[in-house]
């Protein structure tokens, strides 16, 4: 499996244009459900700085 933090703090360092996606091949929803809330705590501190989203 890919590491996703790995990858989002790659693409921090490196910028690349906006349209970069992610796709699930197998989907499991408990998996998916576990890594957006593993990214979501990972990124906690800085979600604020996201420029056009909303944090809720």
């Amino acid at each position: 499996m890919i590491d996703m933090v790995s990858m989002i703090r790659y693409w921090m360092k490196h910028p690349k244009e906006i349209g970069t996606k992610y796709t699930f091949v197998e989907f499991d929803s408990k998996l998916v459900y576990s890594e957006l809330i593993h990214l979501k705590r990972e990124f906690e501190e800085i979600r604020h700085d996201l420029e056009g989203t909303t944090v809720k």
